[in-house]
């Protein structure tokens, strides 16, 4: 009961660390995108996709006044696919069989609920963020402390390419489950790691690579209980070889999808 309680004030307090990170640069960017806007010039939401490749379904844009300095400013390359994917789902004779539908499937419950699908695809990102990096923090701090697993979350969201994990694209979500995936693995929780093994290879095509550290795991795992009748070996085998395979049945599921959309 005490190591539980311990746990979970060690989570509490990740959780709360990463969520502040999270909201003091999601606001810093959002005052640099009222003066970049102010200052003229800017293109709408999704210009390059709309005269670049012909779109005849154009998912919703917020394009004018506040919804445009909060929201629209943030809908541009990957973030209008899945948009459209979400909006009109997999259309015959796009590209959008090319991206992963976990990212437009939440937001298209999330537009449900909050009636934007940029708005939508924000929260996703903003949520997976902190929930990512939370993660990150407990992973590292396993190994090398508290310490430095706070520096490693602040490193990973201020480098310029941390920009990316509060963008309505996958960074975020791919960092939440594959980082849940690893730290369930190292922590024994086979099904849990195999459910967000299987949710990473559903958001972006290197969730097929978490098979190589899961399989890692599960062999010091394996190494761990080996015994001489073989029963605690072969049970922790099998749900090692599970989280493992997860993986790739992830990955693999979008090449079902992208079979089964005609035109494709």
């Amino acid at each position: 009961m005490v190591n539980r309680r311990r746990d979970l004030g060690r989570w509490s307090t990740a959780i709360r660390e990463a969520g502040w990170y999270v909201i003091v640069v999601r606001v810093a960017l959002s005052v640099l995108a009222i003066f970049v806007v102010a200052g003229g010039g800017v293109p709408g939401p999704c210009h390059f996709e709309l005269a670049r490749n012909g779109w005849t379904t154009i998912p919703p844009l917020e394009a004018d006044g506040p919804a445009f300095l909060l929201a629209g400013v943030w809908q541009r390359w990957d973030a209008c696919w899945y948009a459209k994917v979400a909006t009109y789902g997999y259309e015959a004779g796009t590209n959008s069989v090319t991206f992963f539908p976990l990212l437009p499937a939440l937001m298209a419950v999330g537009a449900a609920l909050l009636g934007s699908v940029t708005v939508a695809g924000l929260v996703v990102a903003f949520a997976a963020s902190i929930l990512g990096l939370a993660v990150v923090d407990r992973l590292v701090a396993r190994d090398v402390g508290p310490a430095v697993a706070s520096r490693t979350i602040l490193y990973l969201l201020i480098f310029p390419s941390g920009f990316f994990l509060l963008a309505p694209f996958t960074e975020a979500p791919f960092l939440a489950a594959a980082a849940t995936a690893l730290y369930a693995a190292r922590t024994g929780r086979w099904g849990f790691a195999g459910v967000a093994a299987f949710l990473a290879g559903l958001v972006r095509a290197p969730g097929i690579l978490l098979a190589v550290p899961l399989a890692w795991e599960a062999g010091r795992v394996t190494s761990a209980w080996l015994a001489p009748w073989g029963g605690p070996w072969l049970r922790r085998r099998g749900e090692g070889s599970g989280g493992v395979v997860a993986a790739a049945v992830g990955f693999a599921s979008l090449g079902s999808a992208a079979s089964a959309s005609p035109g494709s």
